[in-house]
């Protein structure tokens, strides 16, 4: 028996990337965030599109006695992330993704973006893997499904730190 599944097509607007960093506590510790602010007012039907979130988590080698990294690491992951995020929103005639933002915090940073398609983004991270062109203190990820985005409302929420 043949099966047909009808696709819905959806036409949006991404709108351009606005960062701001916080400085916060994540689970009782110094951490910086820095948060897309303009995913912050998208509707449903836009974060539909954008239904699978990814994460990406990066360790560091070298931390202070609080365990936050050297300003080298941090710049070091932050060149890397950048780099992983053209990866990630590539796709072959619109985006694959849009980038949520990341929080460095305990001795790793965490960067998540919500993307469409999880198979090109897991090929591209699996690739970046199989290099061994990442940081040296390793790299994991995962994706997992989330049409409403409710695994990355951290990142949506209102910090209480003023943003630098």
């Amino acid at each position: 028996m043949l099966k047909f599944v009808k696709k819905k097509k959806y036409t949006i607007q991404i709108p351009e990337q606005q960062l701001s960093i916080f400085e916060t506590e994540v689970n009782s510790k110094y951490a910086i965030v820095v948060r897309n602010d303009a995913l912050l007012n998208l509707d449903e039907t836009q974060k539909a599109v954008f239904g699978w979130t990814c994460k990406v988590e990066i360790g560091y080698l070298n931390c202070d006695e609080y365990n936050f990294p050297t300003k080298d690491d941090r710049e070091d992951s932050s060149d890397f992330i950048d780099a992983i995020d053209v990866g990630l929103k590539a796709g072959e005639s619109v985006p694959n993704g849009v980038y949520l933002g990341k929080i460095i915090n305990d001795g790793k940073c965490l960067a998540v973006w919500q993307v469409n398609n999880p198979d090109l983004a897991a090929e591209y991270l699996d690739k970046v893997i199989e290099s061994g062109n990442y940081p040296s203190g390793g790299i994991e990820y995962d994706i997992e499904c989330d049409f409403s985005w409710s695994n990355v409302q951290f990142f949506l929420q209102e910090f209480k730190s003023d943003s630098k």
